[in-house]
C-alpha cells in the first residue's frame, strides 16, 4: 500500500513538472466584426470593452493610426480607468483573420503575451483568454 502511494505522489508530481507553471498575466479578449480587444483586466470592464468594439464596429474599418486615436477616445467616453492603462496598440489589418487587433495594457512589459493572444502564430506561451 505505501509503494502504491508513493508512486501516485511521484507521478502527480512528474506531471505538475512537465506541465510547467501558468502564466502569471490573464488577458480577456473580445470581438466584434472588425475588431478584437485585448485587455488587461485591470483597466477595464467586460461591459466597456463591449461598449468600445460597439462603437468601433459603427465607426467602420479605419487605418491603424486613425484607429488608436479613435480607441483612447473611446476609453475615456466609457469610463475605463485611463490612470491604470500604460499602452495602448493598434495592430495593422489582418487580412487572414478580416480584423484588426486593439491591445489595451496596464503594464507594458506583458505586450509580448497580449500579442501572442491576438496572434495564434507567435510560438510563445501563451496566456489563456477567460473568454
Amino acid at each position: 500500500m505505501t509503494h502504491r502511494l508513493a508512486v501516485i505522489v511521484l507521478t502527480g508530481l512528474c506531471l505538475g513538472a512537465i506541465a510547467g507553471p501558468a502564466p502569471a498575466t490573464s488577458f480577456n479578449s473580445s470581438r466584434s466584426n472588425l475588431y478584437r480587444l485585448v485587455y488587461s483586466p485591470d483597466a477595464m470592464s467586460a461591459a466597456q470593452a463591449a461598449a468600445v468594439l460597439a462603437d468601433l464596429d459603427r465607426a467602420g474599418r479605419m487605418d491603424a493610426a486613425k484607429a488608436a486615436e479613435v480607441v483612447r477616445q473611446l476609453l475615456a467616453k466609457h469610463g475605463a480607468d485611463a490612470a491604470r492603462i500604460k499602452k495602448v496598440t493598434v495592430r495593422g489589418w489582418d487580412p487572414k483573420r478580416k480584423s484588426m487587433a486593439i491591445i489595451v495594457l496596464t503594464n507594458p512589459a506583458d505586450e509580448p503575451q497580449a500579442i501572442a493572444v491576438t496572434d495564434e502564430g507567435v510560438p510563445a506561451e501563451r496566456p489563456r483568454s477567460t473568454k
